[in-house]
């Protein structure tokens, strides 16, 4: 099992929930500040979603590290993100 957050450099690490260290970062944007991280069901697999202040959301699978998505929602905004 995997947790994740983001920082203000627009960067999300995942732990690993039993050891506490984490097992990978990706900063997919761009140095933007991410404002949230949810998990969910997508395409019949668990995906990682962050919103930044990028105007994005990226969808990852967080097995293989592979990008998934990015959603670019109208208006420009991704603060939040709910899966």
């Amino acid at each position: 099992r995997v947790i994740g957050s983001g920082d203000y450099d627009g960067v999300v690490t995942e732990y690993d929930v039993e050891k506490g260290v984490p097992v990978f970062e990706r900063d997919e944007h761009g140095g933007r500040r991410i404002w949230s991280v949810d998990y969910t069901l997508y395409n019949g697999s668990v995906v990682g979603a962050s919103g930044s202040d990028d105007g994005t959301v990226q969808m990852w699978d967080p097995r293989n590290e592979r990008l998934e998505e990015t959603v670019r929602p109208p208006g420009g905004g991704a603060a939040a993100v709910a899966a």
